[in-house]
């Protein structure tokens, strides 16, 4: 089967850089192979324009990805993100962290407050897998001014969410 290589050394991309190389096979459907770093991604812009999303983010994004997949989209996306990291995030607007962060509100309340200085959130995970819509998020941790939360789990790109998380918080 004939592919085609794509070789990124450095490209401009929301703001920051990526460098990479992604594997086309010339079948029908279309596959590919995606082999990507980044760094300093506009997490507005990559919200907005990869997953369609309104919602209210921002932070800079970076990080390893290997993703698998054809033209059909969601139904064949397979992947693995390695070492992603968010840093200056406002990440409180996510279903995902509203979520998880629920029963822990008057705390959160301090420790996300937007309004105090270095009330930024620092969001990091070694490694998360997509598979059958689902991410797989091994192990993660948010960091903000009075705490933070470490968890594991998994969330659905249907909106499922089935987290553990464990809070440290500074109660001064």
């Amino acid at each position: 089967e004939p592919r085609i290589l794509v070789q990124i050394r450095e490209a401009k991309a929301a703001r920051g850089t990526a460098q990479g190389a992604v594997v086309f096979a010339l079948t029908r459907p279309v596959a590919y192979d995606a082999n990507l770093r980044f760094s300093g991604l506009d997490l507005t812009t990559v919200a907005r324009s990869m997953f369609a999303s309104q919602q209210q983010v921002s932070g800079l994004l970076s990080g390893e990805m290997q993703l698998h997949g054809t033209e059909r989209g969601l139904p064949d996306l397979s992947g693995e993100f390695r070492r992603m990291r968010v840093d200056n995030g406002d990440l409180w607007h996510l279903p995902v962290v509203a979520i998880m962060f629920r029963e822990s509100a008057n705390v959160l309340n301090r420790m996300f407050n937007r309004e105090a200085p270095g009330g930024s959130q620092v969001a990091e995970t070694p490694r998360i897998t997509l598979s059958n819509g689902t991410l797989n998020l091994e192990e993660f941790r948010l960091y903000g001014v009075a705490g933070k939360l470490i968890g594991s789990g998994t969330v659905g790109l249907d909106g499922q969410v089935n987290l553990d998380v464990v809070g440290n918080f500074d109660a001064g």
